[in-house]
């Protein structure tokens, strides 16, 4: 194999390797580093921050119920009770993940392509779950 070849086999080898490196390590690698990032973006009421911190349905329900409309403050507002409680993961698959407070609140997680996003419905029904008498 000429010397030029091995060049951009080198080249071609490393830049894969960088790629897998930020994916890997990136901003939504694992459900804790994105409820963090969520909260920063909260807590600066940066509303297209936050909603990047969302699974492709929970954004598009939430912009279509206007929240790019919403004052930023009641995003700032709401970071207070998420930053006050210790949300820990609790259970986790290869896709999808439980993180709970403190106080019993719940969160789920799901993996998209671009990493660990917070899912609204899935949070939903798992309270509802929870919450729900079941018949004996």
């Amino acid at each position: 194999m000429p010397k030029k070849n091995i060049v951009i086999l080198v080249v071609v080898v490393l830049v894969i390797i960088v790629g897998l490196v930020v994916i890997v390590g990136g901003k939504y690698s694992s459900p804790q580093r994105t409820f963090n990032r969520m909260v920063k973006a909260m807590e600066k009421g940066d509303i297209d921050a936050y909603l990047e911190c969302l699974t492709e349905d929970s954004k598009e329900i939430l912009i279509n119920a206007g929240i790019k409309e919403e004052d930023p403050e009641a995003l700032k507002e709401s970071a207070i009770d998420f930053k006050e409680e210790d949300f820990k993961v609790i259970e986790k698959t290869k896709d999808t993940a439980v993180m709970k407070s403190e106080t019993g609140g719940e969160l789920v997680f799901k993996k998209e392509k671009e990493g660990w996003k917070l899912d609204f419905e899935a949070t939903f029904e798992r309270m509802f779950e929870q919450y729900t008498p079941t018949e004996e």
